[in-house]
């Protein structure tokens, strides 16, 4: 397998890709044939949101460090950020959280309205859909390749296991903020941001790879993955309590009632879980130590977006 490069480099090249993935995903908008005011709404939630794009850097840095084929790495980066982008507008629509703001901004369907929102969501999840595909046919053109048919069908399912298990994540929250069910918060945070990056940790496994892939490479990353994105939420969720604290202010999630580890358990309990989900993705990675994959950058990516620094990263909005 590749040898992957050493941390001092991991701060320019997170850099670097949220760059690319931004102008691919422009190029794609570019490409398609849709009016005016629907490009200015998907491109509000997408390409010009002040956003981390952690989801699709984590494609990026796996299949750098298993050697898959960098421009379907690519396609399928955006495919996952598309996908991350479509839920965050539905997920602030009125019906749903009724978010006043994202990202530092009025909420899409408060910038334009709740029509064009839907509409550039419904659009986010088609190139999603379109772009992971893109990825699947380049699975022949590797020394180590995979059959383009056999990766589509894997890859398809993945991102359908993903939206499932985000629209009932949504429900349980829904349900949990209005009182209606026993919600447990992680959970929610499995379905929802575990979900999806779990997905990104596990899409490189299915393309082509410069070198033949260990056995239980997928399992392996999808587990780290899955681990990596509850840790992200719960820390996601102190920064807002943190937040609300120092400004005297309620979140939208504390306003609307929606359960967190947080509020159900406290700090202390909630910063514990996310050690324990961390030292869980750690040992999801032995597979690949066992076949002399160094996994150490993946590792220190987890724990840079949780909040640690990498040397030579550029400052990091929420999202």
């Amino acid at each position: 397998m590749p040898v992957p490069p050493s941390s001092d480099a991991l701060g320019p090249r997170i850099d670097a890709w949220r760059r690319q993935v931004r102008e691919q995903l422009d190029a794609e908008i570019d490409a398609a044939a849709i009016p005016a005011p629907l490009r200015d709404a998907i491109r509000y939630g997408s390409t010009t949101a002040p956003a981390s794009r952690w989801r699709a850097v984590l494609v990026l840095e796996t299949g750098s460090i298993v050697g898959a084929d960098p421009e379907a790495c690519l396609l399928a980066a955006c495919a996952v950020e598309a996908l991350h982008c479509a839920t965050l507008s539905v997920d602030d629509l009125p019906c749903m959280d009724d978010a006043e703001k994202r990202r530092g901004r009025p909420a899409m369907h408060r910038r334009f309205n709740e029509a064009l929102a839907i509409q550039a969501a419904l659009w986010l999840l088609g190139i999603s859909r379109s772009l992971l595909a893109r990825a699947a046919a380049k699975a022949g053109s590797a020394p180590h390749a995979v059959d383009p048919v056999g990766a589509a069908a894997r890859l398809a399912t993945l991102q359908q296991k993903t939206e499932d298990a985000l629209h009932l994540g949504q429900f349980l929250d829904l349900a949990g903020s209005l009182g209606r069910a026993e919600v447990d918060p992680e959970e929610v945070a499995r379905l929802k941001c575990g979900r999806l990056f779990a997905l990104a940790a596990e899409v490189p496994a299915w393309l082509p790879c410069r070198e033949a892939a260990p056995s239980g490479l997928a399992l392996a990353l999808e587990a780290f993955g899955e681990a990596v994105g509850i840790a992200y939420q719960i820390r996601d969720d102190l920064d807002d309590d943190a937040e609300d604290e120092r400004a005297a202010t309620w979140s939208d999630d504390e306003a609307s009632g929606r359960p967190t580890l947080v509020a159900a358990a406290g700090r202390g309990a909630a910063a514990a879980r996310i050690e324990a989900h961390l030292a869980r993705a750690g040992a999801a990675l032995a597979p690949l130590a066992a076949a002399g994959v160094d996994p150490q950058l993946l590792v220190v990516l987890a724990r840079r977006l949780l909040g640690e620094p990498v040397e030579g990263a550029s400052p990091v909005p929420p999202g």
